[in-house]
């Protein structure tokens, strides 16, 4: 089973383009299924300086974790000389837009978001699901938006639906900086979309990009 890797946005530059990747490189800690430290552990063995922690339940989850908790989890990540690229924010059903759960999903997105800053932690990711459900995703978006903006912290959001093109207007129709997009090839195949052409698509609006790998 392949891990899921991801690189931040800003990894190109036309100076020193190889040693730049390597720094931004990371590892999204829970693939290793491991207690959190363990797992940190391990991922600075292995060479990473970057990761990204789901925080979908349990002790890590917004609702458990203290504001001293908070403090901790930020230390034990520090402490390993790495930096949290991301929080992923793991949505029951069909992601942030899913009709059947789309309230509860945008207050946990929103509480996931005040979460990273209180970690100090500059982007939360999570999915958005099928953007072709128009309203229910602009909605969605719109008050995820304003909290992103309110806290200073980015959301970058990936479709498990719909073509490139559509994820890329509903994003660009919030006019807010705090919200771009995230690519994960994995998705992006199962949709039936080409991942090097949906990266052309998206653009400036990339935030995060992963590298995991699909079977069609």
């Amino acid at each position: 089973q392949s891990s899921k890797f991801f690189a931040p946005q800003g990894t190109h530059t036309e100076s020193n383009m190889a040693a730049t990747h390597r720094k931004r490189i990371g590892v999204r800690v829970n693939d290793y299924r491991r207690e959190v430290r363990a797992g940190l552990s391990l991922a600075a063995r292995q060479g990473f300086t970057a990761v990204e922690l789901a925080v979908d339940g349990g002790a890590l989850a917004p609702e458990n974790l203290s504001a001293s908790g908070r403090r901790h989890v930020a230390r034990l990540v520090q402490n390993t000389g790495m930096a949290f690229a991301a929080v992923a924010c793991e949505l029951p059903g069909g992601g942030l837009a899913d009709p059947r759960t789309i309230d509860a999903s945008v207050a946990r997105v929103q509480r996931v978001l005040q979460l990273a800053a209180d970690m100090d932690v500059r982007l939360v990711s999570c999915a958005i699901g099928d953007v072709a459900v128009g309203e229910d995703a602009s909605a969605a978006l719109v008050a995820v938006a304003e909290q992103a903006e309110r806290f200073g912290t980015g959301c970058a959001v990936r479709s498990r639906g719909g073509a490139p093109d559509e994820l890329r207007a509903l994003i660009a129709g919030l006019a807010c900086r705090y919200v771009g997009a995230a690519l994960d090839p994995a998705d992006v195949l199962g949709a039936g979309h080409d991942p090097i052409a949906t990266l052309g698509v998206l653009g400036d609006q990339l935030m995060l990009a992963y590298v995991r790998d699909a079977i069609r």
